[in-house]
């Protein structure tokens, strides 16, 4: 934190008003101003005394140098100034700078969405790839249990019962025979 009434005693306020202080110096004291209103009112108040000073201590010219100053303006002759004519400047290029900031991230949005469509379309590629493998899987269980139904549906098929021949045995086994092909 500074301590304003040190920074004002230093002799920059001096030193700004009357065109010694270096440019850093300068830019430092006119950023301390819009911060501290009392360095303002000390620049106010010294730039008031150094008028005052000026007002008060100064020669009055005598009449004789007065009409020679005024005789010496009358003289010379009034020089018709350069009239430069300022085209007005056009700001076409800060369109341009709006259209491609705005091109550059659609860009980035549609790449965004590219690499999450197509991982999302590789994942749904290899779920579907498991699917498929499921489905031959429980196609190929679906045709056994079909053609064993289509077997035990066969009137030509006889179910012969086997009881174990053992006691105290539970087993038993059911044997189908196809009479017409003898396959068992």
């Amino acid at each position: 934190m500074v301590n304003i009434q040190e920074y004002i005693s230093s002799g920059i306020v001096e030193s700004y008003v009357l065109g010694l202080a270096s440019s850093e110096e300068r830019v430092e004291f006119e950023q301390m101003c819009a911060q501290y209103p009392e360095l303002v009112e000390a620049r106010n108040n010294f730039e008031l005394a150094l008028e005052r000073h000026a007002r008060t201590s100064t020669a009055r010219p005598s009449q004789d140098v007065k009409e020679k100053i005024w005789s010496a303006i009358q003289q010379t002759s009034p020089k018709t100034p350069k009239i430069v004519t300022m085209e007005p400047t056009t700001r076409r290029s800060s369109g341009l700078r709006w259209i491609a900031a705005a091109s550059v991230i659609l860009f980035l949005v549609a790449g965004y969405f590219a690499f999450r469509f197509y991982s999302q379309n590789a994942e749904l590629k290899n779920s579907n790839k498991n699917l498929e493998a499921k489905v031959n899987s429980m196609d190929s269980v679906l045709g056994r249990v079909a053609d064993e139904q289509k077997l035990m549906s066969d009137p030509n098929v006889t179910i012969v019962n086997m009881v174990g021949m053992q006691k105290g045995s539970p087993s038993s086994a059911s044997v189908y025979w196809d009479s017409t092909s003898a396959n068992v």
